[in-house]
């Protein structure tokens, strides 16, 4: 049967239950304060105003379909286990979730820049390898991400919640993404309470995270974009981008996602000296650092100390890489950084004047030290 509702309240303490197969054309708000057990029921939000699933209790709906242009907004969550189609209209999670229990890509049907989630949406992948998409999108833009799960043995599935946000990645400023020439959004895979938050072993995934071209700052070449995850620190960048859809092979691990122009990694240089001050023919220690704080390796590194005249040289000692002299030119070589790490060198000079003296290291990109 079908049948059309204005608004529909199930009060507190109170079950609505039927195993029968029917439509309620919902025009207004759903309230529920009690429980609601009708598997069998399509529910059709094609109100001509905006429309709302509230009350103290979360929602579980049979199927749903979302033929509103005014919007659906959730002041709950709510679970569909059979079909969660989008025809039109956007349908607004806020601080919840709208999660579709059968196994994607089937649970979904539709989504467009007229019809998305903008929120939270949690979908459930099956024990075998698919492509399922997440059809979402923010206040400004449809902007859905597709994930794909090869098989691989041991593969499991289980539920992953994704959504996406305007603006920089909180994070940007240490990754290695130009934030003047990026996609001004982020996505997120991942939240608690799912149960696939990573992949077991043996497993990766590939990500395709589509954006628009009002996403992308003005002089950005989106054929330079590589795809940084952020997940208590940055990965190394990696993948591509073409038109407006940037493409990440993966890995085991989810979090959330930046698109952008990568700027080049560089050393953080440190120094520090054994005294401030002493006595002319006395030894001065300088420790030159050279770390690598980003996700990626550094090869090549090369350090140099342009030791101040009336300092001269007397010793040195590398914990890797090598070391030239010439004249008062310290030259010091690593030929790989890698991420994470730090080597230090040991800078003997002998005092051979009196005065002030200055000693400086560089290196390509870094800000000296």
């Amino acid at each position: 049967t079908a049948s059309a509702i204005t608004n529909f309240t199930v009060n507190s303490g109170t079950t609505v239950a039927s195993a029968n197969y029917s439509t309620v054309n919902l025009k207004g708000t759903l309230s529920n304060n009690g429980s609601i057990s009708l598997p069998n029921t399509s529910w059709l939000i094609n109100g001509t105003s905006g429309q709302s699933i509230a009350g103290s209790a979360d929602s579980t709906l049979g199927n749903l379909t979302m033929s509103n242009a005014s919007g659906l907004t959730l002041s709950r969550n709510v679970v569909v286990p059979g079909t969660l189609t989008l025809n039109n209209g956007v349908i607004n999670t806020g601080a919840f979730a709208l999660s579709a229990t059968a196994n994607c890509s089937g649970s979904v049907s539709g989504g467009s820049a007229a019809s998305y989630v903008n929120g939270s949406l949690r979908l459930t992948f099956p024990a075998f390898g698919v492509t399922c998409v997440y059809p979402i999108g923010s206040a400004t833009a449809y902007a859905p991400a597709a994930l794909t799960i090869p098989w691989f043995a041991g593969i499991s599935g289980g539920t992953l919640t994704a959504s996406t946000t305007n603006g920089e990645h909180p994070q940007v400023a240490t990754s290695l993404i130009n934030p003047a020439q990026d996609v001004n959004r982020y996505w997120t895979l991942g939240t608690p309470g799912d149960t696939m938050a990573t992949l077991p072993s043996g497993g990766s995934y590939s990500l395709a995270l589509n954006f628009v071209a009002g996403d992308v700052d003005a002089g950005a070449t989106v054929a330079n974009f590589k795809v940084g995850r952020y997940a208590s620190g940055w990965s190394a960048l990696a993948g591509s981008a073409s038109g407006t859809t940037a493409s990440y092979p993966g890995g085991s691990s989810f979090g959330s996602f930046a698109v952008g122009t990568p700027v080049p990694a560089v050393v953080v240089l440190g120094k520090t000296v054994s005294t401030p001050s002493d006595t002319v023919g006395s030894y001065v220690t300088f420790t030159l650092s050279a770390s690598n704080p980003h996700a990626q390796d550094l090869s090549n590194v090369v350090l140099t100390d342009l030791i101040p005249t009336d300092l001269t040289y007397s010793t040195s000692a590398a914990t890797a890489g090598s070391v030239v002299v010439s004249g008062q030119t310290l030259v010091w070589t690593i030929p790989a950084l890698v991420s994470g790490t730090s080597e230090q060198l040991s800078l003997v000079v002998r005092l051979t004047k009196k005065g002030t003296y200055t000693n400086t290291v560089t290196s390509p990109g870094a800000t000296s030290a």
